[in-house]
This record gives C-alpha cells, structure tokens and sequence, in this order.
C-alpha cells in the first residue's frame, strides 16, 4: 500500500490471521503498532507466526497462521532511498559501487561468511513503487531490512567470525561493528548500562578471526589498534565472551547483532532465554528503544512477563504496543486474540494482582485460581500426580488470592482476555451466598437466564443447608444432607462447573485429606503431611473424591464449548 506524502516512509499496518478467536471462526485482522509482543503457551505456535511474519515481508511462501502481512509504503522515491542506504554498504571511498545502485548486504547469521551483496538500482525503485508493485519492494527491500534472531542464530552471535579487508564490504555483523567504530561504541554502552563494570570490545589479534571480549577496564571509548603494543595487551587482558555465563552470551549477542546491523524490523523469538527476570526486563526496555529510534517495528515472542514489562516501560505510550495470544487445541484448532496492553499493565501495576502472579496466566493454557496458598500447593501437587500417571492438567498455571472474597479480581480479568480461569472455593462461599458469590459469578461471565435459575436454585436449598448450620456444611459439604437434598445440591454444583466455577462438595480442603488417613491439625500442618505421603509415596490415584473433582476441572478445560468465556 503507498502512503500519500507525509506518512510513514515504511510500515507495518496490519496483519490478517488465517485464524480467528474462539468464538468467531472468521480471519482477525489485528492493527500493528511499533511493538508488537506475541504471548501463549508452549506449542501455540509463536515461533510459527514470527518465521511467517518474516516469509510474508519478503519472497513470501506457504503459511498456516498468517494470510497477509500489510506494508505501508511513502509515496515518495527518495524516502525509500533513503531507508536503503540505512543499510547500504560503502566501498573504501565511502560511495555506493556505482551510480545509482545502492549496494545491500546480505548478512548471514548461521555461517562465519555471508553472500554476496545484491544491487538495487534506484530507478527499479521508483518503477515499483509508481506501479504499486508490492511483491517487487518486498523481495528487494523490506527483506533485507528485516532479521530474526531465533534458536540455532541466538547460539552462533557470539562465535568468531572470519576477518575481510577493512576496505571491503563487511559481510557479517562483526565485521561491520570492526569496520564502524561508533557502532562498537554503542554496543559498549548498551551492554554497560546493565553491568557498569563489563565493557564490550571486538579483538582481532588472531589471524583471520574476530572475537568478542568483555574487559572490567573501561577503554574511555577508544577503539583498541592491534598496532599499538598497550592496545594488543589490553585486548588479550580481556575475558572471551565464551567465558561467561550464558545470560551474558545471549544479551551481548543479540546486541552485537542488532546493532551491528540497521534492520527497521527485527524479529526475536524467545530471547529471554537464558536470561533472569531483571535482564529480561532491561532487554525488553532496550529492545523497544532501538525499534522506536529506527521508526521500525519490534516484533517478539516471549513466555517472560518481565521482558514484557520492560516493552511497556519503554514504550513511551501504551499506544505503541500491540498484544498477541496465540493458543492451540486438539479440539478447536489453533486461535488468536488481540489483548490490551492496558489490561496487562492494569494486571502488572495492582498490588494485589501482582503478588498473585495473575499475569503471568498469559503465558499458560489455563489458570486455576485457589482461595489460600495452602489451597494453591494442595491442587497444584494433586495435578502433579496425576499427570505422573499420564492423565491430570497440563500446561496450566495455579494460584491463590489471599481468601475466596478475592478471587473474582484474578478471574475477571483473565476470562475478560478469552483464558479460561478456574475458580475453586469451599462451600460456604455458596452457602453465605451475597457480594462475594455475586461477584464471583460475574467474573465467570454467567448471565441471564442461567444467573436467575442459579439464584433460584440457591435460594430453594438454602433452609436444608441452614438447618444443618453451617460449620456442619463446611466441614462436610453434601454428605450431610438427606439423599433428595443432596442430589439437588449435587445439581446446583453441576450447574457452577458449566461456567467454571468449582465448590469443593465436601466442604473445604481440609475434607479431601480424610481419604489420605489426614483429620488432625490445622490447614498448613495438614498440608505438610499431604505433602510427606507424597514424598514417601503413599498417595495413589483414585477415582472418586479428589481425583473426580480435578477431572471435572480437566473436562470443563478441554470442552470447546464451554461457557464463561468471553
């Protein structure tokens, strides 16, 4: 698409999705902002869409998640021109190689050697743009302005790259950092904002090699020359990037390459890999710094909230981020669904749903959502065990809320987005019924007329369950009612599970360790000995109590027709 003069020189605008959400079959086509953060469990398909994402921009291919990735182009010829020779090569006379063709590397990431440089002459330039010839800028520009540093590449950045003539063409990022000393600059500073004492340099004291080296002597931003004797000292004094750890390797790898080259759209799949939450978070800062200073676009798939954190930190405005969630199931296939950064940050900046770890929900299939943190290890270790056994809960994310009465702030918000959050509470939150019940339904999404029959249904059991009192309900549940009364119980519970929302039947948690020989001492110390029969093996799998209730869990997460989601 060309852009009428004053627009974007390049852009990404949109992308269309052969997929849609859950409820709607139909293709999404998401608007794309400056940072776009692809979020999901494992084997959702987010290194999937980025490796299309990066097809699409070029040549093209056979997809399976991207129909269409929608570039914006200035209309103007010597705007193009211009972000060209962002990424030109230059001759030892600081010129293009001949008039009118600007010379384009073509760098490679998985070899010590890249390809030879492809010439694009400029009058082709303003052909295809006159024309609209979108195919053509795509294979002879917007390719070579894009990277993706993923798996196999994020493992080779450090290694030694073979030295060419500093007059040549570089033709590896390296090289080009060798080659333009106020780029190796910058990766210096890049890298010592995080570790004020380690200081980046290139060393070509070795034949035919280059090599990175981090040196606890700052070098006052001279380029060490191998000439000079002081200079070759200082180098070999450095420590080998190889040497350190592999969070280090990684953060001053992707750095060195993303700033050795000048690519408007980069491409990162998982680089928190390796990396401890507060790295991840300066990366994810500094990433975002360099797409918006190149007005290019940052597209990355991540399972770290932190690196997310640091792309909001350093966005300068919400604005500038767009939110992916990718999911795939056996059932409904593979969906996608745009999420607001400003849900997320809303997530991140509330105390109480920070301390829970809601947000970090985004990067699993599920959530299950428990009243105590005794509650959260009980369910958490009982899913442990069954999926020992080859059956149980995978993939998903527990935790707990400080008591039941906090629980729908943690499964609004996460149903809100289309993940499916369970809510697991004791018996008296039915029985005492009022705001907290009220809220709780709400947040699983139940609406009319199911929420009135619900009401119903409460208030026609509610005497049977008052005239046992209710320390008898909530030490015992339903095996204290009369067998009609129960079974209408059992109904109304059934009636909560369609929507997600689990009372434990037999009162609270404390009644599943009665099947395990557990009846004395209170919650933390029953938990403790749960927690030993499990160490010495002593918990086995049944297929009643406990067990039936998680496979209910199980079956209301696997339904593809489930309710409660928006």
């Amino acid at each position: 698409m060309v852009q009428p003069d004053g627009g974007y020189s390049l852009r990404i605008r949109k992308i269309q999705f052969k997929i849609g959400n859950p409820d709607d079959s139909s293709q999404m086509e998401i608007d794309v902002k400056s940072i776009v953060i692809i979020v999901g469990p494992n084997n959702s398909g987010k290194s999937l869409c980025l490796r299309e994402i990066e097809e699409d921009l070029g040549a093209g291919g056979t997809k399976k998640l991207v129909e269409h990735v929608d570039i914006e182009y200035s209309s103007r010829t010597e705007k193009l021109v211009e972000i060209a020779e962002e990424i030109q090569i230059e001759d030892s006379s600081g010129q293009s190689t001949s008039a009118g063709t600007i010379m384009i590397p073509r760098f490679s990431l998985k070899s010590t050697r890249g390809d030879n440089p492809t010439g694009l002459a400029v009058s082709n330039l303003e052909t295809w743009l006159r024309r609209g010839n979108d195919r053509e800028l795509r294979a002879n520009l917007v390719q070579f302005h894009t990277i993706r540093l993923a798996g196999y590449e994020l493992q080779r950045l450090i290694q030694n790259r073979e030295v060419s003539n500093l007059d040549a063409p570089p033709d590896n990022h390296l090289m080009n950092l060798l080659k333009f000393p106020e780029k190796e600059r910058l990766v210096r500073r890049f890298c010592s904002d995080v570790w004020p004492n380690l200081f980046f340099l290139l060393d070509n004291l070795t034949a035919g090699q280059v090599r990175i080296r981090m040196s606890n002597e700052n070098p006052a931003d001279r380029v060490p020359n191998t000439r000079v004797p002081l200079d070759r000292e200082f180098l070999r004094n450095a420590t080998p990037i190889e040497q350190l750890g592999s969070g280090i390797q990684l953060f001053v790898g992707m750095a060195a390459a993303l700033i050795g080259l000048n690519q408007r759209f980069i491409l990162l799949d998982d680089p928190d890999v390796f990396l401890h939450p507060p790295l991840a978070r300066v990366f994810g800062q500094k990433m975002t710094e360099i797409a918006l200073k190149r007005k290019g676009h940052l597209f990355v798939s991540t399972h770290s909230p932190d690196f997310v954190q640091g792309c909001l930190e350093a966005s300068r405005s919400k604005q500038n981020v767009t939110i992916i969630r990718l999911t795939y199931d056996s059932q409904v296939g593979a969906t996608v669904r745009e999420v607001s950064p400003l849900e997320i940050e809303s997530l991140r900046k509330d105390a109480f749903l920070r301390t829970t770890h809601v947000y970090k929900g985004f990067f699993y299939q599920s959530v299950i959502v428990t009243e105590g943190d005794p509650d959260r290890v009980f369910y958490d270790v009982v899913n442990q065990i069954m999926l020992e056994n080859d059956t149980g809960i995978s993939d998903t994310h527990f935790i707990h809320t400080y008591g039941h009465q906090n629980e729908w702030k943690a499964v609004k918000p996460l149903r809100k987005i289309g993940l499916p959050a369970v809510a697991i509470v004791d018996f008296d939150v039915v029985y005492d019924g009022g705001t907290n019940l009220s809220k709780l339904k709400k947040a699983c999404l139940i609406e009319d007329p199911d929420l009135t029959r619900l009401q119903y249904l409460r208030a026609q059991l509610l005497p049977s369950w008052k005239s046992l009192g209710k320390k008898s309900m909530k030490g015992k549940g339903i095996d204290t009612l009369s067998d009609d009364i129960k079974k209408k119980t059992e109904a109304y519970l059934v009636e909560l599970t369609q929507y997600g929302l689990f009372v434990v039947p037999y009162g609270e948690l404390e009644s599943w360790n009665v099947e395990f020989g557990i009846s004395s001492g209170d919650k933390m110390k029953r938990i403790v000995t749960f927690l030993s029969k499990v160490d010495t093996g002593s918990i086995s799998i049944g297929s009643e109590r406990i067990w039936g209730f998680m496979r209910k869990i199980q079956n209301w997460l696997g339904n593809s027709k489930r309710k409660g989601l928006s």
